[in-house]
């Protein structure tokens, strides 16, 4: 008996006979089938599949001589990843290696977080403070033993003088965060655009969104940049 997945219907080796020879829209090609029944109505010279598709169709060479159906040429398609000037700006900054990207994607975000790492900006300034304040103390003294009436002079210039250190020690933090906040966005762009979901760009993007920015030209460019016997993952700068 056969039984359908997932239902209670069975039927005999008899029953499925007389399904295909009196209604055979009622069945479907499984994942064998598939190719077979599409190459006996659309007889095909060469089919052009990704990696996946040649490990799948390297096993079906026996189902193809059992019925009897030429199997199709299987051809390579092009593998390639486009990169867009924004993204190749980021690569040459961080000084990238394209390559890094696919082999280890964690160590190149790790890469450019640690060439960025927050100084210590509390430190520093808590540090310049008190050499100020210390040498604006040795200030005072000086002139209060020619003058008393001087200290309150250096004291009011002492007050302005740390104003405005904690005003550049303010811009500083401020400066600091904007920069780490732009280095987390270059690291999601480059996420993003070569590593979708990670997976590879052509496995996620589709080219509607290279073709609306970039023109219909692009495919020229496809042509004659993308080497077809070229086997091994491509990288095309746009």
């Amino acid at each position: 008996m056969f039984r359908l997945k997932g239902v209670r219907f069975k039927f005999s080796k008899g029953e499925l006979k007389h399904i295909l020879e009196t209604n055979p829209q009622a069945l479907s090609p499984n994942v064998i089938l598939r190719p077979i029944c599409q190459d006996t109505l659309l007889p095909t010279i060469s089919y052009i599949a990704g990696p996946s598709e040649i490990a799948y169709f390297a096993q079906l060479k026996p189902a193809y001589v059992y019925f009897g159906v030429p199997m199709p040429v299987i051809f390579p398609r092009i593998s390639a990843t486009l990169i867009e000037p924004k993204v190749r700006k980021v690569l040459e900054k961080y000084n990238i290696n394209i390559h890094e990207i696919f082999s280890d994607f964690p160590s190149v975000a790790k890469k450019i977080t640690a060439e960025s790492l927050d100084v210590d900006i509390d430190g520093f300034f808590h540090t310049v403070r008190s050499r100020i304040e210390s040498l604006l103390g040795e200030i005072k003294d000086f002139v209060s033993n020619i003058e008393p009436s001087l200290g309150g002079a250096v004291d009011n210039s002492s007050s302005k003088i740390l104003y405005h250190i904690n005003s550049i020690y303010e811009k500083t933090i401020n400066m600091n965060q904007k920069r780490n906040e732009i280095v987390a966005k270059q690291i999601e762009k480059l996420k993003l655009n070569l590593l979708p979901e990670d997976e590879l760009q052509e496995r996620v993007l589709n080219i509607t969104y290279f073709l609306n920015k970039y023109g219909p030209s692009l495919i020229n460019r496809l042509f004659d940049d993308l080497e077809m016997f070229e086997f091994n993952h491509q990288i095309l700068y746009l």
